[in-house]
Order: structure tokens, then sequence, then C-alpha cells
């Protein structure tokens, strides 16, 4: 994965006031191309979906696609505003322009996300919808980032999980596991 100027972006997040009215937006939502950006807004949000989470102390936040390998890091400003640090795009989603509807030979990427002062922990799972439909939404490798989009190192588990966090100081990932009854697994880290 690298940084990449893509075919295009819109904005991607959307301040709103409490009666849902439109305040300010920011960042940007990646496109293939002037086709992909044809497609309606809604088909269009639905492949980019992902996942989102801000570290505790509110200064920076990691997005992370479920249907396409991007990744983007913010830094969240006092007034709150979001200066997009990097974007990493991997691939984009591989769908029907005509309906919206994914290939299921497609990879369902990430999963969950969770972010501590230091580090952003990503659950991939790299597995598609057609060879297994159950397994497609667990995954037993996190990936792990810095704030600035860097990647550290993977971490492999020996069970397949569906939603994990991380203890504050990096020593513990707790997760439910993939079992016919949900478990709560915990995994010990040495990080430096």
């Amino acid at each position: 994965m690298k940084n990449h100027t893509c075919g295009g972006a819109e904005r991607i997040f959307e301040y709103v006031d409490g009666g849902l009215q439109f305040v300010k937006g920011f960042g940007v939502r990646s496109y293939r191309n002037d086709e992909e950006f044809k497609i309606s807004g809604t088909t269009r949000s639905e492949l980019y979906q992902g996942r989102l989470a801000v570290n505790p102390s509110d200064t920076w936040l990691v997005h992370a696609l479920l249907r396409a390998n991007i990744l983007s890091f913010y830094d969240i400003q006092p007034n709150g505003d979001l200066n997009l640090v990097t974007e990493q795009v991997g691939s984009y989603p591989d769908c029907d322009y005509n309906t919206g509807a994914m290939a299921l030979s497609a990879p369902i990427y990430y999963l969950d996300v969770y972010a501590t002062e230091r580090y952003a922990y990503l659950l991939y799972s790299g597995k598609n919808y057609k060879e297994d439909k159950n397994k497609a939404f667990v995954g037993n490798i996190i990936e792990v980032y810095d704030r600035e989009g860097h990647h550290v190192r993977n971490l492999s588990l020996d069970i397949d999980i569906q939603v994990m966090c991380v203890s504050p100081n990096d020593s513990k990932v707790y997760a439910i596991a993939f079992q016919p009854n949900s478990i709560l697994v915990s995994f010990d880290m040495n990080f430096p």
C-alpha cells in the first residue's frame, strides 16, 4: 500500500448541528475514476463504508475501509477540524457500477479499528464471501500503525476474532472470538 493520488476525491465527513443541518465538511473520500464518481452517492457511500477510531485524547483518528484497502489518518485540531496526515490506497472496491453490488470474490479488508494514544489497531480479514461467507467477516491478523500511518507490525492470532479493543498501555488485546457462542479472549503483547 502506498500514498496515492487517486482518480479524484469528495468530502467524506460532515459536521451537523443538533437539527442535522450541515455545519462544515472535511476529509475526502477517494474514488477510482470518473465512471465510479457517476454512480449515485448512496451507492458510493456503501462501497466506501468503513470504521473509524479516535485516540483517547482526541488528537488523531484513523479511518479504514471494509471493501477496499484504503486507510486514512487525520490529526484533530483544537477547533475540531481534521487535517489529513496520510491516505494509503492499496485497492478500490470491486463492484458492478450499475447495481453497486460487490463482487463475491472481492476481499473484505478492515473489520474493526481501535486507537490508543500510540497506535491504531486494524482487524484484517482478507477473505471473501464467495469462498466462505462466514469466515469473510472474521480475522486473525491485526495490523498495527502509528498515528502518522506508518506500519509498525502485524499481530497473528491463532483464533479468528470479530471485534477487539486494546488496553491503554498497548499491553493486551481483548476480543470476541468467532465461535458458535461468543467467547471473550485476551492476548498479551510485547510492545517496545
